[in-house]
């Protein structure tokens, strides 16, 4: 028996197969997968088959069985079973992409997990097995505390300062990386739509780098987007407070966002400073696991231990 898990995302995808024991016999990375509608889109499930398909011929194992998929889609706002005839197992869903996030960080275990990269998003669990989930806006609406609301807010601070005279590094770094000669310049290739919102979003490293070496304007930046990202965990253990009777709180973190040690560190002092109870916990294992974790989990299975040390091999 096999087992398939699969983090899709806005900029790429992956994919891991393993076996009974909790093995990874393959692993690949395909291309972005979001769900815009109900989930079942043929050219995604088209994706979605491709991947399969190569899983099984990097481990050779063309003729087992997969007993249970799980795919973790950016833009899937409810499960849905994929059919037989478009993947070839005895069961297949599709996930929200932060339900495998979760069940990575935290061992699939309950507690709560705030994601931070192009997006932003929370979901929490107590030990009932109840779902909150808060946040996942996009970036038009939301997405508080994501690279791209660090990146736009940056920017922003960027030109107040500017008009202020205060001084800032962020305005030579913010031309540097758009390759603009000018303030004024980038605002008018974002109105044109010569920017995209990716392209914004990716000079969230060079705020944070700047916050760190010690400009003020870049660590107001990014002290505001630990507390946005604290008040997404903050929401989410409201919602779970009256039905949890545990003693603590295991909260996590998750997306490239909390790859700056200075952010992440702001963010876990308003978590415990917010919440007692938290207890602040470093992820177990990148989302593609936490998909396979849910993926014998849908096999009425217990993960084996194994599967975590395997995939962290």
């Amino acid at each position: 028996m096999l087992f398939i898990g699969i983090d899709g995302g806005q900029s790429g995808s992956r994919a891991a197969l393993a076996d009974e024991s909790g093995t990874i016999l393959a692993r690949v990375e395909g291309p972005a997968l979001f769900s815009a509608a109900t989930g079942t889109e043929p050219t995604l499930l088209a994706d979605i088959a491709a991947l399969v398909r190569r899983l099984r011929d990097e481990s050779g194992a063309q003729r087992d069985v997969v007993r249970s998929l799980v795919a973790g889609i950016s833009g899937q706002d409810a499960q849905a079973r994929i059919p037989r005839a478009a993947i070839a197992a005895e069961e297949a869903r599709l996930v929200h992409d932060s339900e495998i996030a979760h069940a990575a960080a935290l061992a699939g275990y309950r507690g709560i997990l705030v994601i931070a990269g192009s997006g932003s998003v929370a979901l929490g669990t107590d030990a009932a097995a109840h779902a909150v989930r808060r946040g996942g806006w996009g970036t038009t609406f939301g997405d508080e505390g994501s690279a791209f609301w660090i990146a736009r807010a940056a920017i922003g601070a960027a030109m107040r300062a500017s008009e202020d005279g205060i001084a800032t590094s962020l305005i030579a770094s913010i031309c540097r990386h758009f390759e603009v000669p000018s303030l004024r310049a980038l605002q008018k290739g974002t109105l044109r739509r010569t920017t995209s919102p990716l392209e914004i979003a990716r000079f969230a490293a060079r705020v944070l780098e700047q916050a760190s070496d010690g400009d003020a304007v870049a660590a107001r930046v990014r002290d505001g987007a630990a507390e946005a990202l604290c008040e997404l965990v903050v929401r989410v253990e409201q919602q779970l407070g009256g039905r949890s009777a545990q003693s603590d709180t295991p909260v996590s973190y998750a997306g490239r966002v909390f790859d700056d040690a200075g952010l992440r560190d702001a963010w876990r002092e308003r978590v415990v400073a917010a919440i007692p109870k938290a207890r602040v916990v470093a992820p177990r294992a990148e989302p593609v696991t936490g998909a396979l974790i849910l993926a014998y989990r849908d096999a009425g299975r217990d993960f084996p231990p194994a599967l975590l040390r395997s995939a962290t091999s």
